[in-house]
């Protein structure tokens, strides 16, 4: 697994509560690498603190006793949620023993400094905790300290470029002729790429950054999977062919010196004659999709 610093996802909110009341904070902001905040509980002031290398720290500033009470817990911004892991890591300097808990579940209990580690115990995780339940003396400094991190599942591999044979479903955009459409017949239950290729009406090194894809008919043609092909002068997305009946497919491409391209595809679905194992998908598609190379 690749654990990743919770701080390095974006800006956490983090959280600081009493071990009788956790899911109560006391304190909750949002905090990046390198800020830190004040903070009172009952008579106690307190610092919490997060390094430039995404170490929390909740230390004492007065009071003493209050440490056996407290934990801290962040929160990764951004509707973060797809975690395969979440564990703390107690720094060695936290002279004292504890828990952590992951979306409630307890880690492995820590002393004075022992990493705390859970891989599997709840998914997808979307907060963790470090709290201190005992001290070795009255002034324990820090009250609190760990490093939280995620396992980030990796990315999806990308789709591979399409590799359409024909016209039916792969255009060669002109740069002479900015308003042809292409018009084809196609038969109901077809799952295609559709493409619409660039190439010759770009100067030689522009590229496509974004491509936006409308549909007037998504009950006829249902689109998933919208994207500029490894090329970035090609764009293409999946159609289902569903009902029959007529639907237009527009492809707006952006260049990276901001011009914008577009072509045009009409499709006519047939379903005559209709063959006994005909299904249709009830559910339509949607209008627009876009996405960026």
């Amino acid at each position: 697994m690749t654990w990743i610093n919770a701080f390095d996802l974006g800006f956490c909110r983090v959280e600081v509560f009493q071990v009788a009341t956790p899911d109560a904070p006391d304190y909750s902001s949002i905090l990046a690498e390198g800020q830190g905040a004040d903070l009172t509980i009952l008579s106690y002031s307190l610092h919490i603190a997060v390094s430039s290398s995404g170490v929390v720290t909740l230390s004492n500033v007065g009071g003493g006793g209050i440490e056996s009470d407290l934990g801290a817990r962040i929160v990764p911004g951004y509707g973060l949620t797809s975690f395969t892991g979440a564990r703390a890591t107690a720094p060695t300097s936290c002279s004292t023993s504890g828990n952590a808990t992951a979306n409630g579940s307890t880690l492995d209990g820590f002393t004075n400094g022992d990493a705390l580690v859970d891989l599997t115990a709840q998914t997808p995780y979307d907060r963790i905790s470090a709290q201190t339940n005992t001290i070795g003396s009255s002034s324990v400094t820090p009250v609190v300290q760990f490093t939280p991190e995620f396992d980030v599942p990796p990315p999806p591999p990308p789709i591979p470029d399409c590799k359409e044979l024909g016209r039916v479903t792969r255009s060669f955009v002109s740069g002479y002729t900015a308003s042809r459409r292409e018009t084809r017949r196609i038969r109901r239950f077809s799952k295609r790429c559709v493409v619409a290729n660039f190439n010759g009406a770009m100067e030689v090194g522009r590229t496509i950054t974004h491509v936006r894809w409308d549909c007037t008919s998504p009950w006829s043609l249902y689109m998933s999977n919208p994207r500029v092909e490894s090329t970035g002068r090609t764009v293409a997305i999946d159609v289902s062919f569903n009902f029959a009946g007529w639907g237009g497919l527009l492809a707006t491409a952006t260049w990276d010196n901001g011009e914008v391209t577009n072509q045009e595809f009409g499709f006519t679905v047939l379903d005559q004659p209709l063959y006994p194992g005909a299904v249709y998908d009830n559910a339509n598609g949607p209008y627009v999709l876009e996405a960026d190379a």
